[in-house]
């Protein structure tokens, strides 16, 4: 099952904005403070309303696009700030952290075919600063790394990270199995990215995926929104006309719809607010 997750730095949704966009997650981001980017922090508060509504918080850092080529100082000295940010924000212990590689890599090493044996060298600082971030978080299956096609596929060919993250941007159509979330949507306020795995970093105050159910129930919009099922209509077309998707329509009707590949014309269906 495809999970959506929506990521936004200094934009801020509501719970019921997030449940009706069919979201069931958020990137959220941790980043060096200052007078430009207090605004862009994950704060307790905010990681505190997210939780009780059921929305898991997906760890984020990034501070500029181009961190990851300040070599290992620098990935040791923002990945003990993420760590403490990430904490303060009531994140569990154990729980990965993204770090954004967020530019268009070259290949640091274009002499050497393109295989796993010289992976490291075609990072060139990008390895050196996320080995940096493995010393102080304590390994790959702590780090995870947002970007393009090729340093995702290079950055876990090279053992440096657990998780991966990658967008269809510098990806040339191709797609990396590994990465756990596909961001493929672009907003002005937010970005919509896909999930193909149970596990992908999220995490809410008290709960991390393996632990028992909180029977926690999401808050859903008090308005609702009904469409009239019509011949030639099918559930992606509705999801993408409402801005939601399938499995969130079938959330909304309960009983209703069994088969996302059906849909009953004589009925009407709610598809949001």
């Amino acid at each position: 099952m495809s999970h959506k997750v929506v990521d936004y730095s200094f934009s801020r949704f509501s719970p019921a904005q997030l449940h009706d966009m069919g979201a069931v997650a958020v990137g959220r981001y941790l980043t060096v403070v200052n007078v430009h980017t207090e605004g862009k922090l994950l704060t307790h508060a905010e990681a505190q309303g997210l939780s009780a509504a059921g929305i898991g918080i997906v760890s984020t850092f990034e501070y500029q696009t181009s961190d990851a080529l300040g070599g290992y100082q620098q990935g040791k000295e923002y990945a003990a700030l993420a760590h403490e940010q990430h904490t303060a924000a009531g994140g569990p212990a154990g729980r990965p952290i993204y770090f954004g590689v967020d530019f268009d890599t070259p290949d640091y090493a274009p002499h050497l075919p393109n295989t796993p044996e010289h992976a490291h060298a075609k990072l060139g600082a990008i390895a050196d600063y996320f080995h940096g971030i493995n010393d102080t978080l304590g390994g790959p299956h702590l780090t995870g790394a947002y970007g393009g096609y090729w340093v995702i596929k290079r950055l876990f060919e090279a053992g440096l990270i657990g998780l991966g993250w990658q967008t269809v941007a510098w990806s040339g159509g191709q797609r990396y199995p590994r990465a756990a979330m596909l961001q493929n949507g672009f907003f002005a306020s937010y970005d919509v990215n896909y999930a193909d795995t149970d596990d992908f970093g999220q995490w809410r105050i008290g709960w991390q995926p393996g632990n028992p159910d909180t029977g926690m129930t999401p808050t859903m919009p008090a308005t609702q929104v009904w469409h009239k099922v019509k011949p030639g209509d099918t559930l992606a077309a509705l999801a993408a006309a409402y801005g939601t998707t399938v499995q969130a329509i079938a959330a909304l009707n309960p009983g209703l719809i069994t088969d996302v590949d059906v849909i009953d014309r004589s009925e009407e269906r709610r598809v949001g607010k």
